[in-house]
């Protein structure tokens, strides 16, 4: 595993010094649209990727308003506390869906001019917020469950055909949904946390069918149990998303494998350049920062300077393997001064 990740990292790198070559030569990305852009918010390939986004969140929640109808039906049919615990995470699901889908309009109908900063913070915003309803959704499950233990002893399962189905239908349904944002995720903090709500179904209504088929022919104790454990499942999957999301809203420090390949074309950018002495990179929603100070000699002309640095934030801003919302490059003559006194 080890080795294909670094063979996978070399054929990036290798991609990255290509642009950059071409870049050098022709003054223009490879595949970049007719406005110069190729990696921006607004490119074509960023639109097209949108859209995808927005065909995800809708499917999803036309999905889970669905679904939540036949799990009511099984819910009440059966009076299983398993069966209970995924119809109100599917309740969940549509409040949740609903958060994204405004996040997503709100995403569309922005611009840049309104948000200077980039957009790429909307992402993890409405995922957070969803990762946050989810963890809620799943610490009230944890009263149903307590509720059901102290009335066990009353509790009756009917058991039938059309709920069986109904739990089938749902998992498979699920299982084609959660493989499909993960095809199309391409690193979106939506889709893949949408991929993830879904994985998390199907692991809940699997628990559910065999909870309810073990509680009818076995012990009743079995359905609280896997209640519970449905419960704790989520808690933990949607706590570590709420984390993720967090890590990468605070501006934490990019990924070394990122860090230094913009080190490495730093040096490669022009042969003028005598030094890299800084280079920084850190989280921004769902893009990254980037800021580099480039040493030139002192009887440099202000134009060339200029033209130096400003060619290298254009092609870190565009060039997609990257995913640099936005490069600071600071042009200096000596190494002496403090570079934190940038911040």
């Amino acid at each position: 595993e080890h080795y294909e990740e670094q063979v996978e990292r070399l054929k990036i790198d290798e991609e990255l010094f290509t642009a950059q070559r071409a870049y050098q030569n022709s003054g223009a990305l490879p595949n970049a649209d007719e406005d110069g852009g190729n990696g921006g918010e607004e490119g074509g390939s960023s639109g097209s990727h949108r859209r995808t986004v927005s065909i995800g969140v809708n499917f999803s929640f036309l999905l889970n308003i669905f679904l939540l109808f036949i799990k009511l039906y099984a819910a009440i049919r059966t009076g299983s506390t398993t069966i209970l615990a995924s119809l109100v995470d599917s309740i969940l699901d549509l409040m949740s869906g609903a958060i994204m889908i405004i996040v997503t309009c709100i995403y569309d109908r922005s611009s840049t001019e309104m948000f200077p900063a980039g957009k790429h913070h909307f992402e993890p915003l409405g995922t957070l917020v969803f990762a946050c309803a989810m963890f809620v959704s799943a610490t009230n499950l944890l009263q149903e469950v307590a509720d059901e233990v102290s009335r066990i002893d009353t509790v009756k399962f009917t058991m039938d055909v059309s709920t069986l189905i109904i739990l089938f239908t749902v998992i498979v349904l699920k299982s084609l949904a959660c493989t499909w944002c993960y095809k199309f995720a391409r690193g979106s903090a939506t889709l893949i946390a949408l991929a993830e709500d879904h994985r998390n179904d199907v692991v809940a209504n699997v628990v559910a069918l065999l909870g309810f088929i073990a509680a009818t022919y076995i012990t009743v104790w079995l359905d609280p149990i896997l209640a519970l454990l449905v419960t704790l499942f989520i808690l933990k999957v949607w706590g570590s998303q709420i984390l993720s999301q967090l890590h990468v809203l605070s501006g934490h420090v990019a990924d070394a494998s990122l860090r230094n390949a913009v080190t490495m074309l730093a040096r490669n950018h022009d042969k003028r350049v005598l030094m890299v002495d800084t280079v920084r990179a850190f989280t921004s929603g769902t893009g990254h920062v980037v800021e580099v100070d480039f040493v030139l000699p002192e009887e440099m002309p202000l134009k060339e300077a200029h033209d130096i640095g400003e060619s290298f934030q254009y092609f870190l801003e565009n060039t997609p393997g990257l995913n640099v919302d936005r490069a600071y490059v600071h042009l200096d003559t000596e190494t002496d001064h403090n570079p934190h006194l940038h911040l």
